[in-house]
């Protein structure tokens, strides 16, 4: 019987948990999730980009947000300058920001990573953002590393972000996932 019990009690707690983060959307560069269970954690997101992903919450949301918007804005405003000078090879640091995330290493790993936003010119003349996500370093273990990665900043992928991580659409979606109907089904 304590066995019965003990079993289902661990087969709740596993379903619980399960449902705490929940699909919010897919973007360009992957799939966000969100926090719904009630408590402190309630709101964190998890952004996936490619095998990596970086996790926001309230505060650091509009950090991250203001980061890839400055970052995007110097981009535009040193590309304009580097047409009007013929300028055709560079690369430069923009802007930095540090992200918890996580990473597979046999099995999940968290850890801390710097972001780098980076204007270049590349050798067919276009010109590229792009952040560049350092190796995060499991917290569990030193010598557990992700590998580095890029994304390309876009006006289309920050105009998504924007509306993605506006506060009050992740306010809504929680309270529609936490009805207190939704606790009663058949």
């Amino acid at each position: 019987m304590k066995k019965t019990i003990t079993i289902l009690y661990a087969s709740l707690i596993c379903i619980l948990s399960a449902n705490a983060q929940m699909a919010y959307q897919t973007y360009s560069n992957g799939d966000i999730s969100i926090d719904i269970r009630p408590g402190k954690s309630q709101g964190k997101m998890y952004m996936d980009i490619d095998e990596i992903g970086i996790i926001l919450n309230a505060k650091t949301r509009s950090s991250y947000l203001e980061f890839i918007n400055e970052s995007f804005a110097k981009f535009s405003e040193w590309s304009t300058v580097a047409n009007e000078n013929n300028i055709t090879d560079m690369k430069k640091d923009i802007k930095e920001f540090s992200a918890s995330g996580y990473f597979q290493y046999g099995g999940w790993k968290f850890g801390y990573s710097k972001h780098r936003s980076i204007f270049r010119i590349q050798e067919d003349g276009t010109h590229v953002c792009y952040v560049y996500i350092g190796e995060f370093q499991a917290s569990s273990n030193q010598y557990m590393k992700s590998d580095p990665a890029i994304y390309y900043l876009t006006q289309e992928l920050i105009d998504e972000l924007t509306q993605y991580l506006n506060e009050e659409n992740i306010e809504t979606f929680i309270k529609l996932n936490n009805k207190t109907e939704d606790l009663f089904k058949n």
